[in-house]
């Protein structure tokens, strides 16, 4: 029989807390409050035990102190290969989540086409009492129409210059789901690309019919 066993550890800054809430985790740490949300669990365990069970199917965390550091220890309690292999993505979620409180994520943006731009004003919210402010995006795109995003308050938006958008938050699913939206107002055209790409994004162009 195959061994598959599964063990990571993941070290946790002094500046970092980590609370487990029945079927989420919470970091707490210097720039705000993140979140890691799974499938849900039983525990039969208390409290003090600082151990889920089920975590989720097929693992098991646990908290411990080792020289005086914080450290997450992930194991897999079911020997199979598809468990070890998720352990990886589950090691890297929770280590994500962790820099995330402690620096954040920086992703820029580029723009390529003639005329094609980005535009950043600030927008009341007129859905909360105090009328937050929050950071609306316009883009020409060269549509017969403007392209307009309003920002989430836990995201934040620079723009160097018209054609360089970059883009900052704690949570990196989170934000790059707003990439990926935005791309999506433009996705780089192959022959000549011109449309919104990563930053050093490579595009593989095609070479056109020629006469």
């Amino acid at each position: 029989m195959n061994n598959y066993e599964f063990i990571k550890s993941i070290q946790i800054p002094s500046n970092v807390h980590i609370f487990s809430d029945k079927d989420k985790i919470i970091f707490f740490g210097p720039l705000g409050i993140n979140t890691l949300n799974f499938p849900s669990y039983s525990s039969g365990e208390n409290q003090s035990s600082r151990k889920i069970k089920n975590f989720p199917g097929g693992f098991k965390l646990g908290f411990e102190k080792n020289n005086g550091r914080n450290e997450i220890i992930l194991k897999n309690t079911e020997n199979s290969k598809q468990i070890q292999t998720y352990g990886n993505t589950l090691a890297s979620l929770i280590d994500k989540k962790v820099i995330g409180v402690m620096q954040g994520f920086f992703v820029s943006l580029e723009i390529h086409g003639i005329g094609y731009r980005v535009m950043l004003k600030d927008v009341q919210d007129s859905s909360t009492l105090n009328g937050q402010t929050k950071q609306q995006l316009i883009f020409k795109l060269g549509y017969s129409h403007d392209i307009e995003i309003v920002l989430p308050t836990n995201v934040r938006a620079f723009c160097p210059k018209p054609t360089l958008l970059c883009i900052y938050g704690i949570d990196y699913h989170f934000l790059s789901q707003i990439c990926a939206k935005i791309k999506g107002f433009k996705k780089p055209e192959v022959y000549k690309g011109k449309g919104i790409r990563f930053k050093d994004e490579e595009i593989r162009l095609r070479v056109g019919k020629r006469k």
